[in-house]
């Protein structure tokens, strides 16, 4: 990672920068407990649905930190998260490697490939971009965070599209979601053009198609 951050914007009186967290970034080992510690705490103040599958639970390997390193380790697998500046310091970057505190790291969305080969998506495309977790400070909600760390996912999927394949002129991202859970987060995405693909063991795939 740069030792600057890549960019800066305001919530209110929050400066906000945006970050890639790659398995070739400098420290990333140092720095990826600090984005699992803000997901966990997240993830446990939400009630678990007693009729849940164990996948839909954060329990399991969604908070393992052997299983972060090794997702993050797959090809064009990235991270990107939102930290938390003090206004009167924006200008001052820290060394190379960045451990963040937990408490600076405000939002993150995990992604790497995933492949469809047993169903295709409904395009018929057999690879995507998926977004395997993501998650929002409570406090910093409905400040346009994700909506900012999704266009950054989307520039990154369609950059790897386009250095893999120039002969594509789309590429898709997926995500999977419980309605019954996160209603929030599924309001969000219908209302964003990301289409219903199939149900999937209580869980609702979706995908988007980004064009190139």
């Amino acid at each position: 990672m740069d030792e600057k951050p890549e960019d800066d914007a305001r919530s209110g009186n929050t400066e906000l920068s945006t970050n890639i967290l790659r398995s070739t970034t400098p420290g990333f080992r140092e720095i990826l407990p600090h984005i699992l510690a803000l997901s966990n705490s997240i993830f446990s103040a939400i009630p678990r649905d007693p009729g849940a599958h164990d996948e839909q639970t954060h329990q399991s390997h969604h908070g393992s930190l052997n299983e972060w390193l090794r997702r993050l380790s797959l090809p064009g697998a990235f991270i990107v998260y939102l930290t938390q500046c003090e206004p009167s310091s924006v200008s001052v970057y820290p060394p190379n490697p960045y451990p963040p505190k937990s408490e600076e790291i405000v939002a993150f969305v995990f992604v790497h490939p995933r492949t469809h080969d047993d169903v295709p998506l409904s395009s018929r495309e057999t690879i995507s971009g998926h977004v395997w977790i993501a998650g929002v400070r409570p406090d910093l909600r409905r400040l346009g965070c994700l909506e900012r760390i999704m266009q950054r996912v989307e520039a990154e999927v369609r950059e790897a599209a386009l250095a893999s394949d120039s002969d594509r002129r789309e590429t898709p991202v997926t995500i999977c979601t419980v309605p019954s859970r996160f209603p929030a987060m599924w309001t969000w995405l219908l209302a964003r053009n990301w289409n219903v693909e199939r149900e999937m063991k209580g869980k609702i795939m979706l995908s988007k198609h980004l064009r190139l």
